[in-house]
């Protein structure tokens, strides 16, 4: 599996907090603590006490009870159960496609709309159409051409509702209709809320399709990204395929990637690779981190852990010498990986 450079990230880190006027952004300014604590009313000084005395431990696995429980009054039906909560709303889109989606299954996707909706699809071997959004629609694409891509093998249809990046909103007579034209073929709608109001003039998903799945997060509406909260609410049977999925170790996003994540926790940075080793009890020299460009090196220099090159992903003259003097394996092809984990492996 190979995911393509997460365009719209990569160029934030680079110019986000150098700007000195953001108009590419797509988040809502985020709160201070203090006018966290204004809004909350809440005593400082007896929330940091009580703060203070907590353990360091894992906490709850699935979302504090009181956190499901607020989250779950946002939904018309749903159960507390099926709150699974996650590492923002990339740990909840990650989760859900992760779990459902197999090769050869055929995924319709919102286009244009966040990277991951159309691509971890794509890394997984799904065949992706992308549905989409005409200007004379407002935005929004065109029912009728939804009828003409779906097939009997459709397995989930992906939705960004308000829709990032042109804000355009499904109302709840448009989402009937999808709905209808899903049941035909049963497949799941996944639908990226990140962007739901406070006012809800639409409805979610997961209140109109049983197989509806609404992900959310504290992020963009909510104004407080940097707390890295997020959650996936479903029906029994596909949060029950979740919670395995999660139990079983799946790594979510940030801490991979660093999607979302300030400077200071993103490649270059060690601290991607910190969180794996603490997470799963891991010495440096467990670790053989698979890169293909300098910035993953960089950050594996920093903790004592080996790199190797996806020779595959590029075919730049300069970073293949780089790589081939610097890292420990350089692999040209997807091929050679395999062999790699195999044991058959001849360095070339």
């Amino acid at each position: 599996m190979k995911l393509p450079r997460f365009g719209v990230e990569e160029w934030l880190n680079v110019h986000e907090k150098s700007a000195i006027y953001d108009i590419a952004g797509v988040s809502i300014k985020a709160l201070t603590m203090e006018e966290l604590f204004d809004l909350s009313g809440l005593d400082k000084d007896a929330f940091f006490a009580q703060l203070l005395k907590k353990k360091m431990d894992y906490g709850w696995i699935e979302g504090a009870p009181e956190f499901k429980t607020q989250v779950a009054s946002l939904y018309k039906n749903m159960p507390v159960d099926n709150i699974l909560q996650t590492n923002g709303a990339t740990g909840a889109t990650m989760l859900a496609l992760y779990a459902l989606i197999e090769p050869e299954d055929h995924v319709i996707s919102m286009y244009p709309t966040y990277q991951q909706l159309y691509d971890i699809p794509k890394s997984l071997g799904a065949d992706v159409d992308l549905w989409a959004v005409e200007e004379d629609k407002g935005w929004l694409p065109d029912l009728d051409q939804l009828r003409r891509l779906i097939r009997p093998n459709t397995k989930m249809i992906c939705i960004n509702n308000a829709n990032n990046p042109t804000g355009a909103l499904m109302d709840a007579a448009y989402l009937e209709e999808l709905v209808a034209i899903a049941k035909e073929v049963d497949a799941y709608i996944f639908s990226d809320e990140v962007y739901r109001s406070f006012d809800q003039p639409t409805p979610s998903i997961v209140d109109l399709y049983e197989k509806g799945i609404a992900v959310n997060s504290l992020s963009k509406t909510y104004s407080i990204p940097g707390i890295r909260v997020g959650w996936v609410a479903s029906n029994t049977e596909v949060a029950d395929i979740l919670r395995d999925y999660r139990e079983n170790g799946l790594p979510e996003p940030d801490a991979v990637y660093g999607w979302e994540l300030p400077p200071e926790q993103r490649k270059p940075e060690p601290w991607p690779l910190e969180q794996i080793m603490a997470r799963f009890s891991l010495r440096s020299d467990e670790l053989l981190m698979l890169d293909d460009l300098k910035p993953g090196f960089d950050m594996c220099e920093r903790c004592g852990v080996d790199f190797a090159a996806a020779g595959w992903a590029n075919d730049i003259p300069e970073i293949e010498r780089f790589m081939r003097r610097y890292g420990k394996y350089y692999f040209k092809a997807v091929a050679d990986f395999g062999a790699f984990m195999e044991g058959t492996y001849e360095k070339r």
